[in-house]
């Protein structure tokens, strides 16, 4: 969730980057769908390099 603090007069800045933590399927196409309707955003993805690839339907 992104919320902005505002006082009279004053607009929310920019928003330049984004971080994403998790790089399973949710947060992968978080930040697939960030760039892509937003070219101009930095986007990082940071995920775990001890969590194994997990197909669809095997995380529960």
């Amino acid at each position: 969730m992104v919320s902005f603090s505002e006082s009279e007069g004053s607009s929310p800045a920019a928003i330049r980057s984004v971080l994403v933590l998790g790089g399973g399927s949710a947060g992968l196409i978080a930040a697939l769908t960030l760039k892509r309707l937003t070219p101009a955003l930095e986007v990082t993805l940071v995920r775990s390099s001890e969590i194994g690839v997990i197909g669809v339907g095997e995380g529960t």
